[in-house]
């Protein structure tokens, strides 16, 4: 995110391309679940990991290549200390608004899946899938955020 606002200084630019990278982690956050839990079933608890680890891999070497770490200056400006953001109150009412809003995925994740092989039955592949609305929904406000807070200003 940091080196989306350096780049694109521009406000409207800067929120497209911030919307298209969190279209990016919406993405992940949606295909993600599913894709771990069929792979599993389906192919072996190692076929995961191992595509991970692929992916990971190849995109170390794109952002070598693409972004070439040794050719970045580093930022004329002096960034702001900590302590100081930490006193402002839009920052501490945004931060705890994104706190308490992954509160309530991040404790489904791991309770979730485990409930559901106790209570429902359920089979290793439809663990994944049951993230699915969780996902879609955030795949979409990422998309339409991204252009209101543009409309709505700073």
């Amino acid at each position: 995110m940091g080196m989306l606002a350096s780049v694109y200084t521009d406000d409207e630019e800067r929120g497209h391309a911030i919307g298209i990278a969190l279209g990016g982690l919406a993405l992940g956050v949606l295909v993600g679940p599913p894709f771990g839990s069929v792979m599993y079933d389906f192919v072996g608890k190692t076929a995961p990991f191992l595509v991970l680890a692929f992916l990971a891999v190849f995109d170390g070497a794109l952002q070598l290549f693409i972004l070439q770490p040794t050719k970045m200056e580093p930022e004329s400006q002096k960034g702001t200390p900590l302590f100081t953001l930490m006193k402002d109150p839009y920052i501490l009412i945004a931060a705890g608004a994104i706190c308490f809003g992954n509160m309530a995925i991040a404790m489904m994740e791991p309770t979730l899946p485990i409930w559901m092989m106790e209570t429902m039955c359920a089979r290793k592949w439809q663990l994944g899938i049951a993230f699915l609305p969780a996902s879609i929904s955030y795949l979409i406000g990422t998309n339409i955020f991204g252009s209101l807070a543009h409309k709505m200003g700073r």
